[in-house]
């Protein structure tokens, strides 16, 4: 039929930059869920290596800990990663912080803040357990998320000053108390 002849081309032009928005979307959600992943296991080796420590920790292994958890981000430039520790306490109906270390690099994290009054608050719940009194050591990590294909157009809206940020909050094991040393922690 020679009136046919380019319903084809008109339908891939209509069709193909659907199908590569498509594909370089979920290119960037795989992307996404697999840094969310690398930043979930090192805050969890973070506040798993410092819960692991006696009665008092230096600040010199804190800083190996931050080292050890850019390692376990990379590829990913440890520039941007940003990691902060808390070693929050409880005394009375009153939460506060016993110390606090920060790596140098990236942009600051969002300070947890422990809400003692919400069952569903990881941090809170933990200061609340009348069974067991102790410190609640939080590790939170966080880096800015730029997607592989961010130029694409279209796909740097969706994903444009997108954060990922983990926190994870763990009891320290060997003591219901983890001091930090040289005491100006802080």
């Amino acid at each position: 039929m020679p009136g046919n002849s380019g319903v084809a081309a008109i339908e891939f032009a209509i069709v193909f930059p659907i199908l590569l928005m498509l594909l370089f979307g979920i290119i960037n959600v795989v992307q996404d869920l697999a840094m969310s992943r690398r930043i979930t296991a090192a805050a969890e080796l973070v506040a798993d290596l410092v819960t692991r420590r006696d009665t008092t920790i230096q600040v010199a292994t804190i800083k190996d800990y931050f080292t050890a958890a850019e390692l376990a981000i990379r590829p990913v430039d440890a520039k941007t990663v940003h990691i902060d520790l808390y070693n929050f306490y409880k005394d009375g109906s009153t939460v506060g912080t016993r110390w606090k270390r920060s790596s140098p690099n990236g942009t600051a994290c969002t300070v947890p803040a422990p809400r003692l009054a919400d069952p569903n608050d990881a941090i809170g719940s933990l200061l609340n357990d009348p069974t067991v009194v102790s410190d609640v050591v939080v590790a939170v990590i966080c880096m800015p998320y730029v997607p592989p294909v961010a130029n694409f157009p279209g796909i740097q809206n969706i994903f444009k000053n997108r954060t990922i940020q983990k926190t994870i909050a763990l009891r320290p094991r060997q003591s219901t108390t983890l001091l930090c040393d040289p005491a100006s922690c802080i």
